[in-house]
């Protein structure tokens, strides 16, 4: 089944309009939660893989890094109307926040 068909199927009214590796072969770690903002910018908490720690990466839309940066370990992300973002930590219960200084 084709990644468009199994969106369809599993999210009516939705469909697979990107199918590309948003990674670009930069070394995406595992990611377990992804925002975009209004300008197309990618911001993605990756978790611990091949021995790497767990990432924030700011990518833009063709997959280039502009920013990235090692964190706790976080399961969730949320960027706001400033840029700034917030981290869900689970180890430690609590919530990271990264405010944006330009």
């Amino acid at each position: 089944m084709a990644n468009g068909e199994l969106a369809k199927r599993l999210c009516p009214g939705y469909t697979a309009s990107h199918t590309r590796p948003l990674s670009g072969g930069t070394g995406l770690g595992g990611p377990n939660d992804i925002a975009r903002d209004n300008d197309g910018v990618f911001y993605i908490c990756e978790q611990e893989a091949n021995g790497e720690p767990p990432f924030v990466s700011i990518r833009d839309d063709n997959g280039t890094v502009l920013a990235r940066w090692t964190i706790r370990h976080a399961h969730g992300l949320w960027v706001d109307t400033h840029g700034d973002i917030y981290l869900g930590l689970t180890t430690s219960h609590s919530v990271d926040k990264y405010v944006r200084v330009n």
